[in-house]
């Protein structure tokens, strides 16, 4: 362990602790599916800068043989970790706009001293975007995820909603894998780097997926089991369009059955959730 893992893991640490106590907390309430909701919202907006627009680096130096996935690790530290839980607290404990105010201060100060430690670093994006962006969007955003979840929710909110808390899942479970075991990389000559191109491909990716599996959980139909074979036959047949086109490259063998089989039992915890916004009618103590 070097100092570099040791910051962003003492991050991960206090976030964890923060997240424990607004647990404790605010037990009654809709608490672990928010953090859900406001790690999927994180994610969407990260795909766009981080993937795509290349704002900034990370370097916790965990996976040193690949900085691209190296930097990926810092990304989830902070978009899976610090970011939503630092929303839910806020939000869960109904924290007015001097809170908001400060915890966004108070993250720009720590984006700084990551850049001056050299284990964070800005391509073309600055210290006031993560403020601003804090302060007038993320958080209020997460507020208002809670909102929606402390109430039964139908139609567009419900669908949103639902999204925002099963993407991250199939997001993390997607690249994690590939940044650990390197089973799989994507092609499409985005990026000179094969490891950005298959950032910003599963990227996509998910989002798709992600938009499926939560239109599939809402599907009302008298087979349940239909749905099931639905997915499974529309991944099989993606996975093997893109080995075909030659965007996708694999190289352990139990990465397809993986890739087809773990959106599968997503969509019943899909399933599930999905009841539990339709059933809920919370009253905030």
């Amino acid at each position: 362990m070097n100092y570099h893992s040791v910051w962003y893991i003492a991050l991960v640490a206090a976030s964890s602790f923060l997240f424990l106590y607004t647990y404790y907390k605010k037990r009654n309430q809709p608490v672990f599916l928010l953090l859900l909701a406001a790690i999927g919202f994180g994610y969407i907006i990260e795909g766009v800068i981080y993937n795509f627009l290349q704002s900034y680096v990370y370097y916790p130096r965990i996976i040193t043989s690949n900085p691209t996935y190296d930097s990926n690790l810092g990304a989830i530290a902070s978009n899976a970790f610090v970011l939503p839980v630092v929303g839910v607290f806020l939000a869960t404990f109904r924290k007015n706009w001097r809170w908001l105010l400060f915890f966004s201060l108070l993250l720009i100060c720590i984006e700084w001293l990551f850049q001056e430690l050299s284990i964070y670093k800005h391509n073309w994006w600055r210290n006031e975007f993560t403020f601003f962006g804090l302060l007038f969007v993320y958080f209020p955003i997460i507020k208002l995820l809670y909102r929606w979840l402390l109430n039964k929710q139908k139609g567009i909110r419900h669908f949103v909603l639902l999204f925002l808390i099963v993407s991250p899942i199939l997001g993390t479970m997607h690249m994690l894998p590939i940044m650990f075991l390197s089973n799989r990389y994507y092609d499409l000559g985005w990026y000179e780097n094969v490891f950005e191109d298959t950032n910003a491909f599963a990227a996509v990716y998910y989002i798709c997926i992600g938009l499926y599996v939560a239109t599939l959980a809402i599907w009302k139909n008298n087979h349940k089991w239909l749905k099931y074979l639905v997915l499974i036959i529309s991944l099989y047949s993606i996975t093997r369009f893109l080995l075909l086109t030659g965007i996708l490259h694999v190289f352990i063998w139990w990465d397809p059955y993986f890739y087809i089989t773990f959106p599968a039992i997503v969509l019943i915890l899909a399933e599930k959730i999905s009841k539990k916004l339709g059933d809920r009618n919370v009253s905030e103590k």
